[in-house]
């Protein structure tokens, strides 16, 4: 079973839970969750960032566009931005406890850097336009590309509880 870009956006034990119920014991999860490390330093000076819960506030374009309604309003600068989305990112430690709570043993885990030219590239985009600050390049100078999320592989262990453990 794969979850791309998923984890973030929706309440991830219970995901993972309801993943681990559908995977047979020995199954394997292959999944891509935001990693939160690299957010804190990279978009310390956004406001539609909040490091203090690792939550990213969306807005779009391509939203904007088509006149759809946003799901709220977040305070930029002296004006209220429309958002779509909030995105919830983790931290090696946050990822290794959500799986283990779900009841998924983490079999691998990496770390997904996409090339600096491909980064430029998509968020210059019209629909991913993100006009860089002289910190941002720094960093990513500094990385030498952007460690954007974490590649994790799951099983769901062939023996154990049959139903995990919800937390908190």
């Amino acid at each position: 079973m794969m979850a791309i870009n998923v984890i973030q956006d929706v309440d991830a034990i219970s995901a993972l839970a309801n993943i681990r119920r559908m995977l047979q014991p020995g199954g394997l999860l292959r999944a891509t969750v935001i990693r939160r490390e690299t957010q804190d330093r990279f978009w310390l000076d956004d406001d539609a960032y909040d490091s203090t819960t690792g939550q990213l506030y969306t807005s779009s374009t391509m939203h904007d566009l088509l006149g759809l309604p946003p799901l709220g309003l977040r305070h930029s600068g002296h004006a209220e931005k429309a958002f779509y989305r909030v995105q919830q990112f983790y931290t090696e430690v946050e990822t290794r406890e959500l799986f283990n709570a779900a009841g998924l043993t983490i079999v691998s885990m990496s770390v997904i850097e996409f090339p600096v030219e491909f980064v430029r590239q998509r968020w210059s985009s019209s629909l991913h336009r993100i006009a860089l600050t002289s910190r941002q390049e720094s960093l990513l100078e500094e990385w030498g590309g952007y460690p954007d999320a974490y590649d994790v592989v799951a099983m769901r262990p062939r023996v154990g509880p049959e139903r995990a453990t919800p937390v908190g």
